[in-house]
C-alpha cells in the first residue's frame, strides 16, 4: 500500500470537482500540512453553497505559498451528513483536532509556526474567524488538596495537569517520538470544547460524547492518526480523562491517514513500551499520589 506524504507542493489548477470517493476535508487537512511545512504565516478556508435546484458546495482553500486552491461537490438528498462537516463550529473543531494546524508542536517547545493564522469561514457564519496556530488545551489546575478543598468529591472533574515526554525508541534508536498528555476532568474539558455534548437529551449537529474523542491519539507529521485508549487502561485514571497525543514518525500510515496498522509490529511494541513508561510516571506523580490518599480519607472516615 501507498504510504501517505504530507510534504509534496499541491498543485495549483481551477476549481476541482470531487467526487464521492474523495473528501475535501482530507484534501484541506494535506494542504495545510504542506503550507506550514513550507514556512506559510496565513492560510484561509471559505465555505459556501450556491444554486438553488442543482446545490453545490463550494470550498475555496488559501496559503501564502502556494495560492489558491478551489474545491467544489455536487450536493444531493444523501449529501446533508456530509454538507454538515462544513458548519463553522463542526468544521473549526476538525481542523484543530485533525489537521497540522491544530498542532502540539507549541508544548513541546517548537515554534517555528507560532505566528500562523487562519482565517476560517465555514457554512452559516457571515465573517471569516481569525484563529491562531495551536491545538487547543486548557490551563494547569491548581494542586489537588485545594481543588479538594473546594469540590470535595468532585475535585478530579476540575482538575489538569500536563506531563510532556520526548525520547527514541528502545530498540530503534533512530526513530525518535514527542509526547504530549494531558489530564483533565469532564469540567475542564467543558470549559474550552463547545462540541461536547453535556446530557444524553442534547443533540447538535457535530457534537460528540467525551468517550468519542478523547484518550490517547497516536500522531505522524503531528497529525492524529489513531485512538488507542486500550494502551493508557489504567485502575486510577479513565482512559478519556487523558486529551494525549503521541507523535513518531516511525509509524507507517495509510492513504487517508486513518490507521497504523501498516507499521511492524516490533515498532509497535516499542511504542507501547514508552506509552507505559509515560503512564508509570503519571501514576506515581505527586498530584495522583495525593488525590488516591484524599479520596480514601473521605471515603473511609479518617
Amino acid at each position: 500500500m501507498q504510504k501517505a506524504a504530507l510534504t509534496v507542493a499541491p498543485s495549483q489548477t481551477g476549481a476541482e470537482k470531487v467526487n464521492d470517493k474523495m473528501n475535501i476535508l482530507f484534501m484541506i487537512r494535506d494542504r495545510i500540512a504542506c503550507a506550514l511545512d513550507a514556512e506559510a504565516t496565513r492560510i484561509a478556508v471559505d465555505c459556501s453553497i450556491i444554486g438553488e435546484n442543482e446545490e453545490i458546495l463550494v470550498v475555496k482553500y488559501r496559503d501564502s505559498i502556494f495560492g489558491e486552491k478551489i474545491f467544489t461537490k455536487k450536493l444531493n438528498s444523501t449529501a446533508e451528513s456530509y454538507q454538515q462537516n462544513f458548519k463553522h463550529e463542526v468544521l473549526k473543531d476538525y481542523v484543530m483536532w485533525f489537521t497540522r494546524f491544530g498542532s502540539v508542536e507549541l508544548k513541546l517547545g517548537k515554534t517555528s509556526h507560532e505566528g500562523a493564522v487562519l482565517f476560517l469561514k465555514g457554512l452559516e457564519r457571515e465573517e471569516a474567524e481569525k484563529i491562531s496556530f495551536g491545538h487547543v488545551f486548557p490551563a494547569e489546575s491548581s494542586t489537588p488538596d485545594i481543588l479538594f478543598e473546594a469540590h470535595r468529591m468532585k475535585a478530579p472533574d476540575y482538575y489538569c495537569k500536563k506531563f510532556v515526554k520526548t525520547g527514541f525508541l528502545q530498540h530503534f534508536p533512530e526513530i525518535s517520538y514527542e509526547a504530549v498528555f494531558y489530564i483533565e476532568g469532564d469540567k475542564v474539558k467543558l470549559q474550552y470544547n463547545p462540541l461536547l455534548i453535556q446530557s444524553d437529551q442534547e443533540q447538535r449537529i457535530g457534537a460528540y460524547r467525551v468517550q468519542e474523542r478523547y484518550g490517547l491519539w497516536l500522531c505522524k507529521n503531528y497529525i492524529p492518526i489513531e485512538r488507542k485508549n486500550r494502551w493508557i487502561m489504567n485502575r486510577n485514571i479513565r482512559s478519556t480523562d487523558f486529551h494525549a497525543f503521541f507523535s513518531c514518525e516511525g509509524l507507517c500510515v495509510d492513504d487517508e491517514l486513518t490507521s497504523c496498522s501498516d507499521t511492524p509490529s516490533a515498532i509497535l511494541e516499542d511504542i507501547k513500551i514508552e506509552i507505559k513508561k509515560i503512564m508509570e510516571e503519571i501514576v506515581a506523580s505527586d498530584d495522583q499520589m495525593q488525590f488516591e490518599w484524599l479520596i480514601y480519607s473521605v471515603c473511609s472516615g479518617l
